[in-house]
């Protein structure tokens, strides 16, 4: 028997990025036999039961290739109907989701019984009842379930006795393609609900109502493909809530969507616990306000806390212990570097051309919005941190001519630019091709000195395990030239 030993009595500490959801995941895969089509699904957890749904859709005839560890890509086009593998759909209860799916497509199914785990009784009657409402003929024999619709599947109101997950995802893969409107009524409301609905949606179904106890399926001929990344695992995220509860600790749980925690964490608030939400609800209209903004008003803040990150990065001299709070300093002392001046000179002459006139209040609007959106993280806590990845193709140490090889980019970067808000970024080491990782730490205005403390943590802990300084180890010819 397979089981877990955990030895407790220590306290947690650190972030944790949550997956994306299974229950969400697994439907999403086996509808995309209705799509007919290429589909991207990103966000997928690393898990057996999601291996295990895409061999049943590739030994049924889908092209499956994996485009990173948690991306695939779908081609559903050549699937072949009742061609389930017995053994694999036998393994994971969801595999009835292949019922729903080929019911739609084909107007007829046949699978195994579905397996899984057997935590308590869960019967398919529902289902089964949902099938034959739109018409489909239904019947069960030595364990496997074969459904056909003589004439088509056909829209119907169907009322559950019981609010089925399971049920309600089902019948919405039949209905998507039936002809009319099919209602479903005391339907399952669940985040992965949504989602799967969110995905077919996408596709080019029309489907109302999800989240609430009456959704609405009006069928529609054809899907097409899409890219979709599937919902963050609301199970796995107040699990490591409740963890750090239980423990005294302190976690940063990200990748998350708060509403979708509101029930745990209302309970871990009534228990003592202290959840803090983080949100910046504004920053994904940065972009274009910093475009339109920034290349004309360079401020104080992007010359004097940002200078390494355009073109200008000063080493402290030797003897001067070589970590980032010294090299920000040093930095500053420098002035504007060369990509902040040509800035300077670009916005100059956008303004003069007119430009920017159309445009510039509603940037500034933007900036203000996001303005607030830090004053109102910053009350509840002293410094932000947001991964870095670079954006750009040159690996560490390359193309040091060029004043933005180097640049290293984040969610937070433009909008902390933006807002006039300090922010230093960390390396914390190379990415599997060559290209400089790290976080960056963000900082009240008038108090950017905060950051360095949970910078400087992180540089013990980096040197502590690299057996030395950051900039000494990172071991790049071009660190020669620059006077360390």
């Amino acid at each position: 028997m397979e089981r877990f030993i955990i030895n407790g009595g220590k306290r947690l500490s650190g972030k944790i990025e949550v997956s994306g959801m299974k229950n969400a995941a697994l439907p999403i895969i086996f509808s995309t036999i209705l799509v007919e089509d290429r589909c991207i699904i990103e966000n997928i957890p690393e898990i057996r039961d999601v291996t295990t749904a895409l061999e049943i859709i590739t030994a049924m005839g889908a092209r499956v290739r994996m485009l990173g560890r948690t991306t695939v890509e779908i081609d559903t086009t050549g699937i072949v109907c009742g061609s389930a593998p017995y053994e694999l759909a036998r393994s994971i209860r969801a595999s009835y989701y292949i019922l729903g799916a080929e019911l739609g497509r084909f107007g007829m199914t046949t699978s195994a019984f579905p397996g899984g785990c057997n935590f308590i009784t869960r019967p398919i009657d529902l289902h089964i009842k949902g099938f034959e409402a739109l018409g489909a003929t239904v019947s069960i024999d030595e364990g496997s379930i074969h459904a056909f619709a003589k004439d088509g599947l056909k829209a119907n109101s169907i009322y559950l006795d019981i609010e089925s997950v399971g049920a309600t995802i089902n019948i919405i893969l039949a209905a998507v393609k039936a002809e009319g409107l099919t209602i479903i009524d005391n339907a399952a409301r669940e985040p992965h609900i949504v989602d799967l609905a969110n995905f077919l949606n996408s596709c080019g179904a029309n489907i109302s109502g999800a989240g609430t106890d009456v959704i609405k399926i009006r069928g529609v001929k054809s899907l097409h493909g899409v890219s979709y990344a599937i919902i963050p695992d609301m199970i796995e995220a107040g699990t490591y809530m409740i963890a750090a509860a239980a423990t005294h600790s302190v976690l940063t749980v990200a990748n998350i969507i708060p509403k979708h925690l509101e029930s745990i964490t209302a309970k871990l608030e009534e228990m003592g616990a202290e959840v803090i939400e983080v949100s910046l609800p504004h920053l994904p209209y940065s972009l274009g306000a910093y475009y339109i903004i920034m290349p004309s008003e360079v401020s104080s803040n992007l010359a004097r806390y940002d200078g390494m990150r355009y073109g200008l990065r000063v080493m402290p001299p030797a003897g001067v212990p070589q970590t980032a709070a010294n090299m920000m300093a040093y930095t500053r002392e420098a002035g504007f570097g060369d990509e902040v001046k040509r800035r300077i000179i670009l916005g100059t002459y956008a303004l003069s051309a007119g430009y920017y006139d159309a445009w510039y209040g509603s940037a500034q609007k933007v900036r203000t919005l996001i303005i607030d959106d830090f004053k109102k993280a910053f009350e509840q806590v002293d410094v932000l941190v947001a991964p870095t990845s670079p954006s750009t193709a040159f690996k560490f140490g390359e193309k040091m001519d060029d004043p933005l090889a180097m640049y290293m980019n984040d969610i937070a970067t433009i909008p902390a630019n933006l807002a006039g808000v300090p922010a230093m970024s960390i390396p914390a080491g190379l990415s599997d091709d060559g290209l400089p990782v790290g976080f960056q730490f963000i900082a009240p205005q008038q108090r950017d000195e905060v950051m360095y403390k949970p910078a400087a943590a992180l540089e013990a802990a980096l040197e502590d395990s690299w057996n030395g300084p950051i900039w000494n180890d990172l071991k790049t010819p071009w660190l020669d030239g620059l006077g360390k």
